[in-house]
């Protein structure tokens, strides 16, 4: 007899199971206003609404021109945007540990080369040029370390 009762708790537990995720599954696929988005993304009624004409998030509207969103695609919506800024968060982190990057590099590089590759300027005009832009360089590397270094 315990055996047949075993049976029919772990019958009932699985039925129960079975409910409350299609409950969820339910409750993931009611559509809800923008009013509710709003609370759920922290984003305006107007931004929500670009967002639906986007495609960005499943919507329609209805006879009377009124948004109804699924809710499973808001939820994943914010959880995108939360997982896309946690890392940008981790780039921005990573990036102050290494004071060694230079972002006027290659922005040097390329007026190096427009001036290189200028027919108008004169030899002279050229050296001047490259001679200040060199001290540039050397002038913003100190900055730049001088600023990443400090604790």
């Amino acid at each position: 007899m315990s055996n047949v009762k075993k049976e029919q708790e772990v019958m009932s537990n699985a039925k129960k199971e079975q409910e409350t995720m299609s409950n969820a599954k339910k409750e993931q696929e009611v559509d809800i206003s923008i009013k509710e988005a709003k609370k759920i993304l922290y984003l305006t009624p107007l931004h929500i609404r670009s967002l639906c004409r986007q495609g960005k998030i499943d919507a329609y509207q209805d006879e009377s021109n009124r948004w109804h969103l699924k809710r499973s695609s808001v939820n994943e919506y914010a959880s995108k945007r939360d997982e896309k800024k946690q890392n940008h968060d981790k780039r921005i982190e990573n990036d102050s540990k290494q004071p060694n990057i230079r972002p006027t590099t290659q922005a040097c590089r390329r007026i190096r080369q427009k001036v290189e590759n200028d027919d108008k300027l004169t030899q002279e005009q050229q050296k001047l040029f490259l001679s200040r832009l060199k001290q540039y360089e050397i002038d913003y590397d100190k900055l730049y370390l001088e600023r990443y270094t400090k604790k």
